[in-house]
């Protein structure tokens, strides 16, 4: 980059980086420019593997004094580790301006090959237009070589005898600008002899085997390619659309190794990513994510959360951490959601079409695929005309159990209900003679306060003989057996 720039993006780097390094530095350093590169380095560092109750920790990850305390312990296991280190470079001319150790565990450098082949243990890489060169350099000559020969060709012009244009010569001169009504020459000479009128030269015309170099030149690029010009798009003898994306379909046979290549470069760019995320993500925060289809809500990561997911009800959709468990990552390269979308909607037209009956169990789902103006309006509309069972509820006949069901539990509380107020009712009454029978013994006791003590005296002697005539057996019998069963 120019070295004005450089200074402005790396200030610090300014004085650094000299001016002249006596030819030691090519051209990575010169008076007005500085090659400035990233470059990234695996390097091996040592490390004990120690085994604990709960699984294996890295020495490296504990504080000194708990791995002293391990490693001082005659019973503890361990075992010595060799890990990969990434580290980072960035090389300014002849200088390493800065160095640190990369978070991750791969080089954040993805390539995507084209196709690859050995070839007597030579290993070569190509993309798809390098065969395509020699076709297209003859396609090139022979399209150079028929203007050329155009280009040399004499325009149309006039080809007349002197005579037949003398005195009319304004009229000639200026024919090809001008658009005359009539061109006048002279038809007899001066002895009465007819004289031939003007002819115009012949057109230019382009060489056969020009034309025909350049048709087998094309003719070569799609044999080398693989792709024709049906399946490129031009008309065919197709009419639906399925046919015709078919057709163009066949062209990914001869060039499904560049999509395989470009899923591969897509799953290690996941990789790294899911490796670089929980180390990057240290604090809480909000993040928008896009959904397939292009629908977009926010979710929020939390290195501190108990779980990895956790749904929430409001603008944030969910909250994740990213440190719990491991993950994995899986790339489809293939037709956006738009295309998919479009196939969707034509499969699904297509289909109602020999079977309109569809659209009455199945119409919104048609019109979710549709893409033009208030289709989501009219697919709510659709889904409210579509039958219960169809979406996935309850027949007309389990409906209609359901409903009898709901009446007799009805009548089931009705009745419940009954009993419980009669109930309630005989609970009253048998608590009012209680309550009169209490009244008339305390009425009776009031009777007797003013009764004098030499009359009752008999009546309770002879209460009291008659009940230490009965045996109480029956009574302790009874006390005993209940103080059991509590």
């Amino acid at each position: 980059m120019p070295r004005e720039i450089f200074e402005k993006e790396y200030p610090k780097l300014k004085d650094q980086v000299p001016r002249n390094t006596l030819n030691e530095g090519g051209d990575w350093v010169t008076k007005d420019h500085v090659r400035v590169a990233e470059y990234y380095r695996k390097t091996e560092k040592k490390d004990l593997l120690i085994s604990l109750a709960d699984g294996v920790v890295k020495a490296s990850d504990l504080p000194p004094e708990i791995r002293d305390e391990l490693l001082a312990d005659p019973n503890t296991k361990s075992r010595d580790i060799i890990e990969q280190q990434i580290e980072w470079y960035l090389i300014a001319g002849s200088e390493i301006a800065e160095k640190r150790e990369w978070l991750g565990k791969y080089v954040p450098i993805v390539r995507v090959v084209g196709e690859e082949t050995v070839i007597d243990g030579q290993l070569d890489r190509k993309g798809h237009t390098r065969a395509l060169k020699d076709p297209q350099r003859t396609y090139n000559y022979w399209t150079s070589a028929a203007v050329e020969h155009v280009a040399l060709q004499s325009k149309t012009p006039y080809i007349a005898p002197a005579q037949a244009i003398e005195g009319y010569e304004t009229y000639w001169e200026s024919a090809n600008r001008d658009n005359f009504s009539v061109l006048p020459y002279n038809g007899l000479d001066d002895a009465g002899n007819p004289i031939a009128p003007p002819q115009r030269q012949a057109a230019p015309e382009f060489s056969p085997a020009y034309m025909q170099g350049m048709q087998v030149a094309a003719q070569e690029m799609m044999l080398v390619s693989g792709q024709y010009e049906s399946q490129m798009g031009e008309k065919s003898n197709e009419r639906t659309g399925i046919a015709i994306q078919e057709r163009q379909r066949k062209a990914d046979n001869s060039t499904y190794h560049y999509v395989d290549h470009q899923a591969v470069a897509i799953r290690f760019t996941g990789r790294i990513l899911i490796d670089l995320i929980p180390k990057i993500y240290d604090t809480q925060r909000v993040i928008r994510i896009l959904a397939e289809n292009g629908d977009q809500s926010q979710v929020m990561i939390d290195p501190t959360a108990q779980q990895a997911y956790q749904a929430q009800q409001g603008a944030v959709e969910a909250i994740f951490n990213p440190r719990v468990g491991e993950y994995d990552v899986i790339s489809e390269v293939g037709p956006a959601f738009a295309t998919k979308r479009e196939e969707a909607f034509n499969a699904l037209t297509q289909i109602a079409t020999q079977s309109p009956e569809l659209m009455q169990v199945a119409g919104d789902l048609v019109m979710k695929a549709a893409d033009f103006p208030m289709a989501e309006e009219l697919a709510e509309r659709l889904k409210n005309m579509v039958p219960p069972q169809a979406l996935g509820g309850p027949s007309p006949q389990v409906m209609q159990l359901q409903q009898q069901l709901q009446a007799c539990q009805k009548a089931l509380e009705s009745v419940t209900q009954h009993l419980a107020d009669e109930k309630n009712r005989r609970t009253s009454v048998e608590q009012q003679k209680d309550i009169d029978a209490f009244k008339a013994e305390t009425d009776r006791m009031d009777a007797l306060k003013d009764v004098n003590p030499a009359v009752l005296e008999p009546i309770l002697k002879k209460l009291v003989y008659e009940s230490l005539r009965e045996s109480l057996s029956p009574v302790v019998a009874a006390s005993v057996t209940a103080m059991a069963a509590a």
